[in-house]
Formats: C-alpha cells, sequence, structure tokens
C-alpha cells in the first residue's frame, strides 16, 4: 500500500512540475515495490521532461511491460517525443484495436494526440465520455495536450463533462463522481 500511496505523490508532484520531487517519490515506490508499473511511468516522465530520453524510454519500457493494459500508451507518447516514430505507430496500431477493456484509453488519447492523430483523440475521448470512464476529470491536468488543446471538439466535450458533472454523481450508474469536476485544458 506504502508504495502505491509513494508513486501516486510522484505522479501528482510530476502532475505540479516539481520534477525532482517526482523523481524522488517515484525512486521510492521502487524500492518498496520493483515492479511497480505506476512508478516506473512516472519516472519515465520525470526523465522525459528533463530531456533524459534514454532513461524515459527504459522506464516507459518498464512500465509497459509491468502494467501493460494501464501504462503502455506512456511509451507511446514518450516514443513520440523521443523521435521514434515507427515504433510509435506500430504501437498505437496495436493499442487502437485493442479490445475495450485492455488498455487505458485516458492514456491513449495523450498517446493519440502527442502523434497527431486528433481524429482518433476525439474518438477515444467521445467513448470515454459515453462510457464515463474515471480518468475523465484528469484531463484538464495534462500538461501536454498538444493540438488537442485547442480543438473545438475536444472543448467541447469538456464543456460537456463539466456540465453532467454535478447532475449524476451519486446516481445509479455514476461509478465515478463527477461532480464538480471543473476540467480545463
Amino acid at each position: 500500500l506504502a508504495a502505491s500511496f509513494t508513486w501516486w505523490l510522484a505522479w501528482i508532484y510530476w502532475l505540479a512540475d516539481r520534477y525532482d520531487e517526482a523523481e524522488r517519490e517515484a525512486l521510492k515506490a521502487l524500492e518498496l515495490n520493483p515492479d511497480g508499473a505506476g512508478a516506473h511511468a512516472v519516472l519515465s516522465l520525470s526523465y522525459l521532461t528533463r530531456n533524459r530520453l534514454d532513461e524515459a524510454l527504459e522506464q516507459a519500457r518498464n512500465a509497459a511491460e509491468k502494467g501493460p493494459s494501464g501504462w503502455s500508451p506512456i511509451l507511446g507518447y514518450v516514443l513520440v517525443k523521443a523521435g521514434q516514430l515507427e515504433e510509435a505507430r506500430a504501437l498505437l496500431e496495436e493499442l487502437v484495436s485493442a479490445p475495450e477493456g485492455r488498455i487505458n484509453r485516458i492514456r491513449l488519447v495523450w498517446f493519440q494526440a502527442a502523434f497527431g492523430d486528433l481524429d482518433g483523440a476525439i474518438a477515444t475521448l467521445e467513448n470515454c465520455f459515453e462510457t464515463r470512464h474515471g480518468g475523465m476529470p484528469w484531463l484538464g491536468s495534462w500538461t501536454d495536450g498538444g493540438d488537442l488543446a485547442g480543438d473545438p471538439r475536444s472543448l467541447d466535450l469538456l464543456d460537456r463533462l463539466d456540465r453532467v458533472g454535478g447532475k449524476g454523481s451519486g446516481a445509479e450508474g455514476d461509478s465515478c463522481g463527477w461532480a464538480g469536476v471543473g476540467v480545463v485544458w
């Protein structure tokens, strides 16, 4: 449990642009659980943000290997940012065709947007909205939405997300509690 909280703290530090602290907490989480995919992912993003590409790729590969359903899209994102577009393209094709529930769709959106597949990213976002994916409220916390951030379709989706947030919380079938989401890019 301590490893989970520690890598989540690392994730929060990364989202707050506090990369040294994110790295420190991710490394602590890996001391507690060397197989913790989330810690590898945060470490990868921390390295990427500081242009330590080889280390970022190594950690992203570790995250995808240890937790492929949730973290393979992060590997794709890092591959794009590192300029390894052929490998990224192959991974994107694999992930887009994966059965529902096989991968984290919210992270797939991030990968699609970085790759430049805005139509695919919007389609995935719409699917996440319709299925009330629990990661939707985190959209506004992304530090790199790329061209998706200014796309009118994504802005419309965020507006719809904000409007339904207060209506469904606690209601039957509302498993993710979107009340008061207030998301922005």
